[in-house]
């Protein structure tokens, strides 16, 4: 079970007056634990106007995967337009469709560059092996230096920094031996087994540790793929 509180819980009732910044109350519910965090769409915390750009989004999505929170919710604001006033019909259609593009672009950075969504822990990994796109193979690399294979490709975890819950290793994919530096966890690393695009994997760490990854790779589906886990666990 994932458990979620909302940012708007640190910006109304007693906080009205001195509200939590967004940031902080990120940190505070990753610190405490939680696994995610329903984000309150009004001043001063996650708007329109304080995330105009794509890129400005992109960034915020990558500040909630590096404290390991994922997003249960958006309070959108719509109080700036009655939507009982039929005179405000487009401006509240105009709204809801800014919303929607926000949210989407959000739910979009989620995804990977093939367009699977990733998974952040077992149970999302439950989920999504249950939804039947592909397969996926669960690991836990333990000690640096020391390659283990899983499914189709050889893992050697090479360094870990758990305070910025980055991460380096070493896949050797096709006899070809390629160090990945300095990566994110959920960040996916794609990888092609035979050289074929249409056959990607992908190599996804969900948590670091003390010389210590866990994680998945997931493939496309095929029939004939058997689960592996690391000669390590």
């Amino acid at each position: 079970m994932n458990i979620s509180l909302g940012s708007w819980a640190f910006s109304f009732g007693p906080f009205a007056d001195n509200p939590i910044p967004f940031e902080e109350t990120v940190k505070r519910l990753s610190k405490a634990g939680y696994d995610g965090i329903e984000i309150c769409g009004f001043p001063p915390h996650v708007t329109l106007d304080r995330y105009p750009t794509a890129e400005c989004r992109k960034q915020l999505v990558k500040f909630l995967r590096d404290h390991q929170l994922g997003v249960s919710g958006y309070a959108a604001d719509f109080t700036s337009v009655n939507p009982v006033a039929p005179s405000n019909k487009q401006k509240y259609l105009d709204l809801f469709r800014r919303n929607a593009e926000f949210l989407h672009a959000r739910t979009s950075e989620m995804r990977s560059e093939l367009g699977t969504l990733i998974a952040r822990n077992h149970e999302e990994i439950d989920v999504l092996r249950r939804m039947g796109e592909r397969d996926y193979v669960e690991f836990t690399i333990t000690g640096r230096n020391k390659p283990q294979r899983v499914g189709a490709v050889t893992v050697e975890l090479r360094s870990v920094d758990i305070k910025k819950n980055k991460f380096t290793v070493a896949l050797v994919v096709n006899d070809l031996r390629t160090e990945k530096k300095d990566r994110t966890v959920n960040e996916p690393i794609l990888f092609y087994p035979g050289g074929s695009i249409h056959q990607a994997n992908e190599f996804v760490v969900n948590s670091v540790a003390k010389n210590k990854i866990t994680g998945y790779i997931s493939v496309p589906k095929n029939p004939g793929l058997t689960s592996t886990v690391a000669s390590g666990n």
